[in-house]
């Protein structure tokens, strides 16, 4: 069982893959301009001033934070003002209470019954 325990590790540590590959290229003046590693997408070596707040993808980036921060303000205020209003308008001018559930442990909790009526002998009930 030993043996086979052995061997079983052998070949399990032996067939281990190991992807630390990574690829440089140059451009035509023999400088380096792109970069792969591990066999994945290029990417540029040379990105001086990529985080500018005026370069194109860090603007539409700003856009995209402002539209999900105003979006997420926008849910919270329709959250607030659900049940307030009648028609969920907010010039409707009624004003709703809220319901307040009882929880079942406390001393003033009943347990409602249903409405029943009996006809032709048979009791039903809603």
């Amino acid at each position: 069982m030993k043996k086979f325990l052995l061997t079983c590790l052998v070949v399990f540590f032996s067939c281990l893959s190991a992807n630390a590959s990574s690829q440089v290229f140059y451009g035509a003046g023999g400088r380096p301009s792109h970069v792969s590693v591990g066999g994945g997408a290029y990417r540029s070596i040379n990105n001086f001033g990529s985080n500018a707040l005026f370069a194109p993808q860090n603007v539409r980036e700003a856009g995209r934070r402002q539209m999900a921060r105003k979006f997420a303000n926008a849910q919270i205020q329709a959250m607030t003002n659900q049940g307030r209003y009648g028609d969920g308008g907010i010039h409707s001018g009624m004003v709703m209470p809220k319901r307040i559930e009882i929880s079942r442990f406390d001393k003033n909790y009943k347990i409602s019954t249903g409405k029943s009526y009996t006809k032709n002998g048979v009791t039903y009930f809603e």
